[in-house]
């Protein structure tokens, strides 16, 4: 027993020799290393271009703004840094009427519950756009959110103030007149079956933003955004949250970290 204690010290001392050794040649490269993933910025805001003419809303991405927009496919767990998402290829589009969201999602379990206005519609398969406008008022919150499922449902939410009440509060009586109109590709709600996934087209009017942005975007202007949803599939062991913002762990509202969008002038 004692030799074994003797030999165990010599090993801790070897080992601690070498560490001193290894930090002398690296110098305060090792000490200042930190295990941290880093977050993952765009270096330039998402271009929102000009759609003329403006597309159908019918579900079915075959317009001319389609093919000219810029597909978003960076997309993030949500309470993840640096776990990357690739179910979702998302584009946004606008004229002097609208704001346009289309969404493509891969998903072999195609689940929804709701079709009414304003129904919680986070609780099944969900694509969802938050919208941060810059403030120009006394009011600093002044955020919009959007929910849309493939049963063409709809859920939008204007948050006034941090601490004037949540969704509960802020969706009654905010109803833009948005058009959302989806495709499947696959049979909803069985599960016994593999799904391709689903297409979500939607027009939002610039006078959802009317509070905060009277006047509407200009070309130029830069807002911030976050593209968003869930998606609940028995083929996963818990829900998928995925978002436009790494490192986003205080819910999807987490506007400072939000990347930008700039509206591109008619061609």
């Amino acid at each position: 027993m004692r030799s074994c204690q003797i030999r165990a010290r010599e090993s801790f001392r070897a080992a601690l020799c070498a560490l001193c050794v290894s930090i002398l040649v690296s110098g305060c490269a090792v000490i200042g290393k930190t295990s941290a993933v880093e977050r993952y910025v765009p270096k330039e805001p998402y271009p929102v271009v000009y759609a003329d003419p403006a597309p159908v809303i019918d579900g079915v991405l075959d317009d001319p703004v389609w093919k000219k927009a810029v597909p978003m496919e960076t997309f993030f767990e949500y309470k993840k840094t640096g776990v990357r998402v690739d179910i979702v290829r998302a584009w946004m589009a606008w004229d002097e009427k609208n704001l346009y969201l289309a969404a493509s999602i891969r998903d072999k379990d195609i689940w929804v519950t709701e079709t009414e206005r304003d129904a919680v519609l986070c609780r099944a398969d969900v694509v969802e756009l938050f919208v941060k406008p810059p403030v120009r008022d006394r009011y600093e919150y002044e955020l919009y959110e959007f929910e849309f499922n493939v049963w063409n449902a709809i859920w939008d939410i204007h948050y006034v103030g941090f601490g004037g009440g949540g969704d509960v509060r802020f969706s009654k009586g905010y109803e833009p007149d948005i058009v959302c109109r989806a495709t499947a590709r696959g049979t909803v709600n069985d599960w016994t079956d593999v799904d391709e996934g689903y297409t979500v087209e939607v027009s939002i009017p610039l006078d959802a933003f009317s509070r905060t942005v009277p006047e509407g975007p200009k070309a130029g202007d830069t807002w911030r955004y976050n593209v968003s949803g869930y998606d609940f599939s028995v083929y996963r062991r818990e829900p998928l949250l995925w978002t436009s913002v790494d490192g986003n762990t205080r819910g999807f509202a987490e506007y400072e970290l939000y990347p930008s969008m700039i509206f591109l002038s008619r061609e």
